[in-house]
């Protein structure tokens, strides 16, 4: 068992914190200032700034390690191989409920085959538009009742860039390269932060250009025209958001020495432009939901069968939107809790550091995104229960199938379990832990019977021969 106490500020040096360590019967008091040295401890690179000045416990201690597929090593850090995956499996090791010696291979597995499909279809996209420019055009633009939803997915592109991004800011958080190596690691990082978050941008503007340029067949009356677009432009909304997300983690992240890795003046802007993302996906998602919704009701009523699965891309943006929220006030106040600081030098220091009651000037901000990431949140699982809802009313009436689609169903829900885990160390309450590891599991689960229905798929496909028979027969006279 482990708990974690504040101890008494010193106003001239750093928070000293204790961990009160209890192991059987014996009880031992480890001290330390900032962050753990311990190597056991996976989260040398957290942010520093909790609610109630609480240090992140080993429970919460792989809270910036949000994304499964990520915890593996990468390819280019062997040196730093050993701490990079212990940092980057801290969310399995701190949801799960059982902890095995398989977890951190099978990270590593995940990371290297998402990076082995990555760079090769990246490859293969890029030298269809070379060679088929024109055609590559017509097939996303010529009609939205097909293209809508398949236009969204546009925006995974992007998406896994990120993140990988945020893969080689945990490498250099958690490697021993310093000096010039060091800064040009991080600046490399924080240019290709910024290149991801002008590509997802760009993409998402691309998709509602060319919505609003395109037009359905008749009309665009069918239920699979109306809808399909409306979805497609919010899974491009997650993609921004989930930029935002990646800029709050690579902001807040501090060396082992307990250094933060970007300093105060390259973060200000990654943070001001997070949360201009984030608002900018809240109200441009709300105005979509509420069309979605009026054509659910009103309109065309239960979505057609091939788009039953794509209910679960309304909960991506609310879920990512919410979890940024929460990443974002710790990184804005990370600069904010030191004493004495000037007006406007540091993060989100508009006013003093301290207020006459002690509070540092972020404070309100925690409490503002805290409130508004449940707010989120809450929406969010109101959409996953309404999209359980009609896979089960499908599932009943013997309409519910298996088709490419699904694949798309597990990001926006895993969105939940990040969110689940941010909650559950601000409020220090037990349930959203259960939440996170439940939605792991399930996700895992979904991923392999998507493989499976993946791999069934592509070997009927290279199986299945012409039908002679079909053939019109010949006529004689």
């Amino acid at each position: 068992m482990v708990t974690v106490s504040s101890a008494p500020r010193n106003p001239s040096g750093p928070d000293a914190v204790r961990l009160h360590t209890v192991t059987g019967h014996s009880d031992k008091i480890i001290e330390f200032f900032g962050t753990a040295p311990d190597a056991t401890y996976s989260s040398r690179s957290l942010v520093d700034g909790n609610v109630n000045d609480l240090v992140a416990d080993t429970r919460a201690s792989g809270v910036y390690n949000l994304l499964p597929r990520l915890k593996p090593q990468h390819p280019a850090m062997k040196h730093h191989a050993r701490r990079t995956t212990r940092a980057l499996s801290g969310l399995i090791l701190s949801c799960t409920p059982i902890c095995f010696a398989a977890l951190r291979p099978l990270s590593t597995a995940l990371f290297l085959a998402s990076l082995a499909l990555y760079l090769p279809v990246s490859v293969l996209f890029l030298l269809r538009i070379l060679f088929f420019p024109r055609a590559t055009l017509r097939a996303v633009v010529h009609d939205r009742d097909t293209s809508g939803l398949e236009l969204g997915y546009l925006s995974a592109w992007p998406t896994a860039f990120v993140l990988y991004v945020l893969f080689a800011a945990f490498a250099v958080a958690e490697g021993d390269v310093g000096g010039r190596a060091g800064r040009a690691l991080v600046l490399a990082v924080y240019v290709l932060w910024w290149v991801g978050a002008a590509w997802a941008a760009a993409t998402v503007l691309f998709v509602l250009a060319v919505l609003l340029g395109s037009r359905g067949r008749a009309g665009n009356r069918t239920p699979g025209g109306r809808v399909a677009p409306l979805i497609g432009f919010l899974v491009g909304m997650t993609s921004v958001a989930t930029v935002a997300l990646v800029g709050g983690l690579v902001v807040g992240l501090r060396t082992r020495e307990g250094e933060v890795v970007l300093a105060a003046g390259l973060a200000a802007p990654v943070v001001v432009f997070s949360f201009c993302a984030v608002g900018a996906v809240l109200f441009l998602s709300g105005f979509d939901y509420a069309v979605v919704l009026h054509e659910l009701v009103l309109v065309t009523g239960w979505p057609p069968q091939e788009q039953t699965s794509v209910v679960f891309s309304l909960v991506g943006p609310l879920g990512q939107c919410a979890a940024a929220l929460l990443v974002l006030a710790n990184a804005a106040r990370r600069d904010g809790d030191g004493p004495g600081a000037t007006p406007g030098i540091g993060i989100g220091a508009v006013v003093g550091s301290r207020a006459v009651t002690g509070l540092t000037a972020m404070r309100p901000l925690q409490l503002v995104c805290v409130l508004l990431a449940l707010l989120a949140g809450g929406m969010a699982v109101t959409w996953l229960m309404l999209a359980f809802i009609t896979v089960f009313y499908r599932l009943c009436r013997g309409e519910l199938f298996w088709n490419p689609s699904w694949n798309g169903v597990v990001s926006p829900v895993v969105t939940l379990a990040i969110l689940s885990v941010l909650l559950g160390r601000e409020l220090e309450s037990p349930f959203f832990g259960i939440a996170a590891c439940v939605i792991i599991i399930s996700s895992a689960l979904m991923l392999i019977v998507n493989l499976a229905f993946t791999v069934r798929l592509v070997v009927s496909a290279k199986e299945k021969k012409p039908d002679v028979s079909a053939t019109e027969p010949l006529v004689s006279t």
